[in-house]
């Protein structure tokens, strides 16, 4: 499998190929990241490239990656152009180590500048080859509106392969259960009034208050977010050698495309949506259309996902495109394996 690396940088974009053993990764080009980006596509094929893989910059303080940086955007228009999967991995330190290998073979600072990002994308794929092979693991990212069956479709295809399945919801309930790190952020933001007698959360007290008010979901989303994002992501570092089906809701609204190596994306129509949540969930439509509108992405995000699968119409509707896409993750981690013996 042939790996392409890219450096983004808001002038530069550095592009670096592995060779299809992982053994090494090589400088290939730097690109003006306005005017050549579209460059990619002819790269990719003349490589045959069968996986990107991007950095991107984890902040040293919080853990975290602002989802306003510029290679999320540059993503999302380079994915449907590519239409290859993407992998990421943390940049951090990637420029400076490229600094410090060219003042060893003593090249001048014009030069360095010219050369800086090829070889920090090349830097970037050595790092993803080296965790891959340590971590030997490969992340399914599953997402969709409320009752679009993303649970459902990750489920399947866990027990299809012996996959694990990780849900967001299920880690947000044990963030949120009584005396937990969320419970008291929640507290704190909201007051006492949404906690029933014994302690715990009256999950859908506070979903009514917050799908009616914007700015306070937002309040919610950011004091919840990156403690779910950071025991995801220790759940995934613990289970090495898995194939691991990750149910992740607001995937694109939050630009949470760095947690994953495959994506897949559940939709429905409205209606088939609304009868399911009120039998599910007991909740009304007003409450339903309030959900759906604030989950609604600010732009077209099909094109950015592995696959996408429509679930209005039951499994047997959709079940070739789902076996399909899961003999690639198959296939994939197969060889993730096999590099890491």
């Amino acid at each position: 499998m042939i790996l392409l690396g890219l450096d983004w940088g808001k002038q530069r974009t550095g592009v670096a190929v592995s060779d299809s053993l992982w053994v090494m990764a090589s400088p290939l080009h730097v690109l003006d990241t306005r005017s050549q980006w579209t460059r990619l596509a002819v790269i990719a094929r003349e490589h045959q490239v069968q996986r990107v893989v991007m950095g991107y910059p984890l902040s040293l303080s919080t853990g975290e990656v602002n989802k306003e940086w510029g290679g999320f955007r540059f993503f999302e228009k380079v994915k449907p152009l590519l239409q290859c999967p993407f992998s990421w991995v943390d940049e951090t330190f990637t420029t400076h180590e490229s600094y410090e290998r060219l003042s060893v073979e003593g090249i001048r600072y014009k030069q360095k500048r010219e050369s800086v990002d090829k070889i920090a994308a090349s830097l970037i794929l050595n790092r993803f080859m080296e965790e891959r092979r340590r971590r030997k693991n490969t992340i399914v990212a599953v997402t969709g509106n409320l009752g679009s069956g993303k649970s459902f479709v990750a489920r399947k295809m866990a027990e299809q392969c012996g996959g694990i399945f990780l849900s967001a919801d299920t880690i947000s309930r044990r963030l949120t259960a009584p005396g937990r790190e969320g419970a008291l952020l929640i507290e704190e933001l909201f007051g006492k009034e949404f906690f029933l007698p014994g302690g715990e959360l009256d999950r859908k007290k506070l979903g009514e208050f917050v799908f009616t008010r914007s700015s306070k979901l937002k309040e919610l989303n950011n004091a919840l977010h990156p403690l779910i994002r950071k025991a995801l992501l220790e759940e995934t570092e613990r289970r090495k050698g898995e194939i691991i089906f990750m149910e992740i809701p607001l995937l694109a609204e939050n630009r949470l495309y760095y947690l994953y190596d495959f994506s897949l994306l559940t939709k429905s129509s409205t209606d088939v949506i609304i009868a399911r949540v009120k039998e599910r969930d007991r909740r009304s439509d007003r409450e339903i259309s309030h959900i759906l509108k604030q989950q609604a992405p600010p732009h077209d995000v099909e094109s950015l996902f592995d696959c996408a699968v429509d679930t209005s119409h039951g499994w047997e509707s959709y079940k070739e495109e789902v076996d399909k896409f899961l003999k690639e993750v198959i296939s994939y981690h197969r060889e993730i394996m096999f590099k890491g013996k």
